[in-house]
């Protein structure tokens, strides 16, 4: 099933659903990667966050896994050719993928995010106070 984003109506945020199959993916994406800018800057919408993963999903690949992104109760590794989505909390249980779908999925994303800037889309309210750093 193919990736979806949509605008959050209330704040203008872009989101990303990663398929029906992959509820652990889009959650530890909800958790760990997102359209506003890191803390620190204006709260905007922003690539930051997707670059980043995309940045660390293209480490070099080895038989150690590697921290792609991170978020309150998620993380997304990337071992080999494959993307784990793992819950810290056992709310769902490990998920796995390819790295070019992941990759597409977060390109698409990236894309929906670059086009409503260039549209001149803002976020809808204030988001100071929602602003979060996924970790690393």
């Amino acid at each position: 099933m193919a990736w979806r984003f949509w605008t959050d109506p209330n704040n203008g945020l872009i989101w990303t659903h990663a398929g029906d199959d992959r509820k652990g993916f889009t959650e530890a994406l909800s958790d760990s990667v997102s359209s506003l800018s890191p803390r620190g800057e204006p709260p905007n919408l922003s690539t930051y966050w997707i670059d980043r993963a995309l940045e660390r999903l293209r480490l070099p690949s080895s038989d150690d896994e590697v921290v792609v992104s991170g978020g309150n109760a998620t993380q997304i590794f990337r071992k080999g050719q494959r993307v784990r989505a793992v819950s810290l909390y056992d709310v769902f249980d490990d998920e796995w993928m390819d790295v070019d779908e992941f990759e597409r999925g977060l390109q698409g994303w990236r894309a929906e995010v670059l086009e409503a800037l260039q549209l001149g889309r803002t976020l809808a309210r204030d988001q100071s106070n929602y602003q979060r750093n996924p970790w690393p």
